[in-house]
């Protein structure tokens, strides 16, 4: 019964406004022992740099809620840029096929509460 209620919660979601489009994804979280080298203070988080005006513009609104909440107010932006992830698939025994996807990547960190 749960597995089907998420599933059915996150059907809904991809149909009605593609909630996962306009969404951000924290991939170091700030404060964390297990940080990159540059320091346990340092976050980075990443959205698609794809699609509409629209969507890149919520996409940026949720990165700036999610480094907020990470660092439970201020935060400073320490450098964003533009990278490129290449996604391969299979599409037989001898084909792959190899997809590029443009993210924004923003490193911050956590300037006090």
């Amino acid at each position: 019964m749960m597995k089907s209620s998420v599933l059915m919660a996150g059907i809904g979601c991809l149909l009605l406004a593609g909630c996962a489009v306009t969404t951000s994804e924290m991939l170091v979280n700030p404060g964390l022992a297990n940080g990159p080298t540059r320091g346990k203070d340092m976050g980075v988080i990443r959205y698609l740099a794809q699609g509409s005006a629209a969507d890149i513009q919520a996409r940026q609104l949720d990165a700036n809620l999610k480094m907020s909440n990470a660092c439970h107010g201020k935060y400073r932006v320490v450098s964003t840029g533009v990278n490129n992830k290449i996604n391969f698939s299979g599409a037989g025994r001898f084909r792959t096929n190899a997809t590029s996807t443009d993210y924004v990547y923003i490193r911050f960190v956590c300037t006090g509460r």
